[in-house]
Formats: C-alpha cells, structure tokens, sequence
C-alpha cells in the first residue's frame, strides 16, 4: 500500500541534493525552490492530500510524485493546484539540468 512522503522526508531528499550541486545549479535552484507545500492532482495524490511541490519557475511547478518516487513537472494556472500527472523518476538534479539551457545568465 501507498505511504505519503513525510515533509522531513522531502526536505531530507532536497538537502541531500543541494550538497551535490554546482554553482549554476545553485544559482537555479535558489531562484525557483518554494518551502514544500501540498498542492492537489485529483485524484491521484487525493489519497496522500496532495503532491509536495519545492519549485516554481515560470508556469511550471516542480512537484514529487511519491506514488512514483521520483520528481517531476507539471503546468499549473492555480497555486495550490497541479494539472499534468508525471510518472517520471526523475532526482531533483536532474530537473534543474533540464532548467539551464533556458535559464538567463548561468554562464
């Protein structure tokens, strides 16, 4: 059966990759992470009162599936309210490396 990730635990996983980033990375990361907040995705995260978003950038929202474990990304037009389900597993790394070829001025 499916257990919500605790908020000490994702906090846990964006501590852990905050060690490992670079300078551009950081430089990203610090510009778009949010303090974790529940935002709903009915009615799959219904069960677990919503998926942990830590990143907001432009109209996106980096959110974690915990049903997938792992980080993905979706529109949104409503804080508080996600509207495309992802079943990537992708590691919070590898969505801010997705970031930087758009990011302004990461050189």
């Amino acid at each position: 059966m499916w257990k919500p990730i605790e908020e000490k635990e994702i906090i846990n996983l964006i501590d852990e990759t905050e060690l490992k980033l670079d300078n551009i990375q950081l430089k990203i990361w610090n510009s778009i992470k949010i303090k974790p907040e529940k935002w709903s995705l009915s009615p799959w995260s219904d069960e677990g009162n919503g998926f942990w978003v830590v990143g907001i950038y432009d109209s996106y929202a980096i959110y974690y599936n915990d049903i997938e474990d792992g980080f993905n990304t979706s529109e949104y037009r409503k804080k508080g309210t996600l509207l495309e389900y992802q079943t990537y597993q992708f590691e919070l790394i590898e969505i801010i490396n997705r970031l930087i070829p758009s990011y302004p001025k990461t050189k």
